[in-house]
């Protein structure tokens, strides 16, 4: 392992991930498990990915008590999501750096991205950016989360698996090998 530690957030269901149809709409105790599970693997692979069913409170609980987890950005230095566009990521870090930013620009994060039918304007995504926010004003600056916009621009041809890729190569592998 070479310390390039990222937690993916994509859409669909991952391969062997479990069912949680059987889950009560309130689980606590289980979600801190999945917290202690998901803190653990970063010990032993740099990538975690996450499924998100769009817009899930579950779902967005699960990343929020994660990125607060006091281990979290110990082991974490990198957030690829899908639901932001690759055109506004300066501004994506200057808002996660705690700049002030209109909620013009903020919202054009994930209002610009190729997913033209809405399904980002549920808040819990406004919510992770904010929360990734909130944790790093209180971190020390070599543990500073970034987040990385892994969607390409509504206009763009480019295929958006490839964008998060290249994302990925870009600003994680090329720059920390």
């Amino acid at each position: 392992m070479n310390g390039l530690l990222v937690l993916l957030l994509i859409a669909g269901s991952l391969y062997g991930q479990q069912p949680r149809t059987n889950w009560p709409e309130d689980d606590s105790v289980g979600l801190d498990q999945v917290v202690q599970t998901l803190l653990s693997a970063f010990d032993r692979t740099d990538i975690v990915a996450l499924s998100d069913t769009h817009g899930d409170r579950l779902d967005s609980e699960l990343r929020i008590r994660l990125i607060r987890h006091p281990q979290f950005a110990r082991k974490v230095h990198f957030i690829a999501v899908e639901f932001g566009s690759t055109a506004q990521q300066t501004v994506l870090d200057r808002y996660i750096a705690g700049g002030q930013v209109p909620t013009d620009q903020l919202t054009a994060i994930w209002r610009t991205t190729t997913q033209t039918n809405g399904v980002w304007d549920s808040p819990v995504y406004a919510e992770f950016f904010r929360t990734v926010s909130e944790v790093n004003e209180t971190l020390p600056a070599e543990l500073k989360i970034r987040v990385l916009a892994g969607d390409p621009p509504r206009d763009s041809t480019v295929d958006r698996d490839v964008s998060a890729i290249d994302v990925l190569k870009e600003e994680v592998l090329s720059r920390h090998a």
